[in-house]
């Protein structure tokens, strides 16, 4: 399918400047968990609307085998000797994005603190940008900031806390370390003007791949960077008795002495991730009691476990990029954030996401599909 280009002042339901019908080249490129939504184009200088191309146009492409026609803005042309116009553009998304939220008025501490479940938080943020008017959207239809992002599938009684310091962008409130997908879990999908939060992007598709004897068709890269043994939450509490203390506990006990708040295990060194609790903690007072100790440690024996398991620490990433077109035939039907079981050597299956794609608009196909860096054991990552 051609990509159509358009001025920001077109009616969007129609058909703007025209089709860039000699384009040679329109690949949409889309990364799970990033901001990355990306269009690159060539275009020769004998398409008719070659000298209408300049940043601040938007072009409008298929982008992926499910999706309705996305715009995506230009924001870089490059041009060589032969005259084709390379051209970048970045989906239209990063108008939404780059909302700033105003924060605390004045008077008020620095940080920027809500606590509640994902649609109150969600709301939260919404209610504060400073831009706080409606969104006009690609339908030219005025949309309040409540209907652009939509949840699917969160528990309202999932209650997380997000401390933020202002001022921040609506990206970072969204996608940042601190933000809403690193408490509550969850993936974005991108469509126009609309934001869609999914507890759980994606399906697991009918498609296995075996990896080992064919190993030259695939790029695979292996780390152990994010590989601990063991996860230990803390906290600086207050007291009813005006003294603060900073208690530790970890996970897994195993590796963690809950009583020495030591971690001991063979002759091989122990690598330790540190989560700090404190923020979490810190809205009440504890009594100096045995009771009251317990029922911190608790609490950080509780997040240190889910980061530990969550994360699967104790495990090394594996990414398996996949371009031969032997096995992009069996991936057709495989977008972002859908899963194929892949085999490894020593018989083990993992389900990996597809993390990572890259779709050919001009001949409507995939043309790389990366998965990963779910975490398999090294044992089973060495058998293959």
């Amino acid at each position: 399918m051609k990509p159509r280009l358009y001025s920001k002042s077109h009616d969007w339901k129609h058909n703007g400047f025209g089709f860039l019908s000699k384009c040679i080249k329109c690949e949409v490129t889309e990364e799970l968990e990033s901001t990355d939504y990306s269009l690159e184009m060539e275009i020769p200088r004998s398409d008719r609307l070659y000298n209408l191309l300049e940043t601040g146009l938007l072009v409008r492409a298929k982008p992926n085998h499910l999706d309705p026609t996305q715009f995506f803005e230009i924001d870089k042309i490059k041009v060589n000797k032969q005259g084709i116009a390379t051209v970048s553009a970045q989906h239209i998304k990063s108008d939404f994005l780059n909302n700033i939220v105003r924060g605390n008025e004045f008077g008020v501490p620095t940080d920027w603190m809500i606590q509640g479940n994902a649609q109150q938080v969600v709301n939260k943020i919404l209610d504060c940008s400073i831009i706080h008017r409606n969104w006009k959207s690609a339908d030219d239809v005025e949309h309040s900031f409540s209907d652009v992002v939509q949840l699917n599938g969160f528990s309202n009684s999932d209650i997380q806390r997000i401390i933020l310091t202002p001022p921040f962008t609506f990206e970072e409130a969204f996608l940042g370390d601190s933000g809403f997908i690193k408490k509550f879990g969850g993936e974005f999908r991108f469509d126009n003007e609309k934001i869609k939060i999914y507890k759980n992007r994606g399906e697991l598709k009918p498609v296995t791949l075996r990896f080992g004897s064919g190993l030259s068709e695939f790029d695979q890269e292996m780390s152990n960077d994010d590989v601990y043994d063991c996860v230990i939450a803390y906290a600086t509490v207050k007291t009813t008795e005006g003294n603060e203390y900073t208690v530790f506990y970890g996970y897994p006990e195993t590796v963690y002495h809950p009583i020495t708040d030591a971690v001991f295990g063979s002759d091989y060194e122990i690598r330790v991730y540190y989560h700090n609790m404190t923020s979490e903690l810190s809205g009440q007072t504890y009594a100096e009691t045995p009771e009251a100790k317990s029922h911190i440690e608790e609490a950080l024996f509780i997040s240190a476990r889910d980061q530990f398991i969550r994360q699967k620490f104790d495990q090394p990433k594996i990414n398996v990029k996949i371009t031969a077109a032997s096995h992009l035939r069996r991936l057709q039907n495989v977008g972002l954030a859908d899963s194929v079981n892949i085999v490894c050597g020593s018989g083990t299956i993992v389900s990996e996401k597809a993390t990572k794609v890259i779709y050919d608009s001009l001949k409507e196909r995939y043309i790389q599909h990366e998965f990963g860096e779910r975490k398999v054991s090294l044992k089973d990552y060495l058998n293959t």
